[in-house]
């Protein structure tokens, strides 16, 4: 799907994770804005709190506090957008903990992977009420009941996630530092970027290429350089922006009306006469596929308050023997979910040691 400014929506949502990720505030706040005006400010909500999964967790709490109060408006996740570019706290227990037990599938479960690991493999297949209740029942705290009660609204394909983050903050909030409530830095945003030029005028920034493998079309072998040749209809109708402004008829005459009001001729605005250079902004050839390990160390962070020892190396040493897939490594981790089941062992804990006193002839 084609965004206002036709960037792929696949990568725009990279682009916008990536700069967060590196703290590029201007290419940030950009792509949050092509987000928002292309309406998709639903996804840019769910797009901060899967950024807040990989890459801050239970390290400021206080964030995901203010994103549970003020995400649903466009004003609230610029505030919090800027809040996250400013945050260099990390914490990717969450982002570790979903992989360590889909993995029990290809490897066997790591040794003693700890009470996390447990309350995951236990609850993550559960839904609705069987889900949420318990974990609501086991809060004391009104931060944390306002932060579970958003972590339930409408998180559509991120719900994996943020049953994750739900069942963390359950087992790790009370053992957090008193620094993970510190409110952070209220910066407000006017937003600046009011656009009137055309089209191409208006696509300020190009799509970073390192954002691109293993979080896009282009980014697991496919070529995007055609589209912007071939912009039809179904482009056009199956973009949310765009879709309204399409003529419902098409002929000549209002065909011909639309590309004039959008892409004028005269202002060298049509797509398929774009230079290489501005086409390249948003479509090109495909990356070529390498091993996993190139996405994980790009994106992953190592700093972990909750898993690491046995279930650390288990992950780690399946991600280093994996090639790319062929498709996007989030898309992945759902598609594993999907087909995970798992029957063995479980351990309880507490782990109740027993001893068991035996004669003297058993002592030789």
């Amino acid at each position: 799907m084609l965004t206002k400014r036709l960037y792929r929506l696949d990568e725009v949502r990279a682009a916008f994770l990536y700069s967060l990720k590196c703290g590029r505030r201007k290419e940030c706040l950009f792509w949050l804005k092509e987000l928002e005006d292309s309406c998709y400010g639903g996804e840019a909500r769910r797009l901060l709190l899967l950024f807040w999964c990989m890459r801050i967790g239970l390290s400021r709490l206080a964030w995901l506090e203010t994103w549970a109060k003020e995400s649903g408006s466009r004003e609230g996740r610029y505030k919090v957008c800027i809040q996250a570019i400013q945050c260099k706290d990390r914490d990717s227990s969450i982002w570790w903990l979903l992989w360590s037990v889909v993995l029990v599938n290809y490897k066997p479960n790591p040794e003693a992977p700890g009470k996390l690991f447990t309350l995951w493999l236990t609850s993550w297949k559960k839904e609705g009420e069987e889900f949420w209740q318990p974990l609501v029942d086991l809060s004391n705290d009104e931060h944390i009941d306002t932060i579970l009660c958003s972590l339930q609204e409408d998180m559509k394909k991120y719900s994996l996630f943020a049953k994750a983050a739900a069942v963390t903050i359950i087992y790790g909030y009370k053992h957090v530092q008193k620094s993970s409530w510190i409110p952070c830095l209220d910066s407000s945003y006017d937003e600046e970027m009011e656009y009137t030029e055309t089209i191409k005028v208006q696509r300020l920034y190009t799509i970073p290429h390192d954002c691109l493998y293993g979080m896009s079309a282009r980014g697991v072998g496919f070529s995007t350089t055609e589209e912007l040749y071939q912009l039809g209809k179904s482009d056009f109708q199956s973009s949310p922006s765009w879709r309204s402004l399409y003529p419902e008829e098409e002929s000549d005459e209002t065909i011909e009306a639309f590309w004039d009001s959008y892409f004028p001729w005269l202002k060298g605005d049509r797509p398929d006469e774009w230079p290489l250079e501005e086409q390249e902004k948003s479509h090109g050839l495909c990356l070529p596929s390498g091993p996993l390990s190139r996405w994980w160390f790009n994106w992953v962070c190592n700093e972990r308050r909750f898993l690491w020892g046995s279930v650390q190396y288990h992950v780690l040493e399946w991600v280093l023997k994996q090639r790319m897939f062929p498709i996007p490594v989030l898309d992945k981790l759902l598609e594993l979910y999907k087909e995970f089941s798992y029957t063995g062992h479980i351990c309880n804990y507490p782990v109740k040691k027993e001893f068991v006193l035996m004669d003297k002839e058993h002592l030789v």
